[in-house]
């Protein structure tokens, strides 16, 4: 999510800490942190980890940005943000943390000269294949949009009078509830959403018999990310500070 780097299989109770501190930091509160039993791959390990959250928008915002920011190899698996009675978020997030499996590199000190060149050579061609394929996995696991992007482009796109309820992303899978006042809300939401490169043709579910009665409409948008790299991120980061407000206000 970074600048990346594959930490060892025993850092995994320092880097879980770093996880707390950080969601402290940002005035979040920690409700719950599980691991899953961890999956080995060709050559790294997998480790899928649940965090339970809760707090403001802010905070959860700023959390997400400064963990994609992060040396750690890490990757968003799934997010369900939803908010509450009393305005706060309940945030429900599975990260998934990759470790390098490879054996270190071992030097014989006790040999002769001739043998320690051969054997630091060695070293270096081993350092040099294990790098390659640090890159590899990264350019493999690391997401072209970054997911923060994702949540700020649909909180931008948020018309006056449309609320945001539950928010989830499951890989590639967005799905977002909302309420709106008017259709006409409900419909430039909708419309705004499918001005963006980050997904494709967003679908809008509403069934006005399922209201009951209420003036509010309850609806859905369904979308697929695209898997190319979305070109507007400077343009949604820009406005965030802003979004952010509007989400709290309404």
């Amino acid at each position: 999510m970074g600048s990346y780097k594959l930490a060892q299989p025993s850092q995994l109770q320092s880097i879980l800490n770093e996880i707390r501190q950080l969601a402290d930091s940002n005035s979040l509160r920690t409700k719950a942190i599980n691991t899953q039993r961890g999956e080995r791959k060709a050559n790294y390990l997998e480790q899928a980890v649940e965090l339970n959250l809760s707090g403001d928008f802010h905070g959860f915002y700023s959390f997400l940005l400064q963990l994609e920011k992060s040396p750690r190899m890490l990757r968003l698996a799934r997010m369900n943000m939803h908010k509450s009675g009393d305005g706060q978020l309940l945030v429900q997030m599975t990260l998934n943390i990759y470790f390098d499996t490879g054996a270190p590199a071992q030097t014989n000190r006790s040999a002769s000269d001739s043998t320690d060149m051969i054997e630091q050579l060695q070293q270096m061609q081993d350092q040099q294949g294990a790098m390659a394929r640090q890159i590899g996995l990264m350019a493999t696991l690391t997401d072209n949009t970054p997911r923060s992007s994702v949540l700020a482009q649909v909180v931008n796109s948020l018309p006056r009078g449309v609320s945001l309820v539950d928010f989830t992303l499951d890989g590639s899978e967005l799905k977002v509830s909302a309420v709106a006042q008017t259709d006409e809300q409900m419909t430039r939401f909708a419309n705004r959403l499918r001005t963006s490169k980050m997904w494709h043709e967003p679908k809008l579910a509403y069934d006005p018999s399922a209201n009951d009665g209420d003036a509010q409409r309850n609806f859905q948008i369904n979308t697929t990310l695209n898997t190319e790299p979305s070109t507007d991120l400077q343009s949604i980061q820009a406005q965030m500070s802003k979004a952010a407000s509007a989400v709290e206000s309404r």
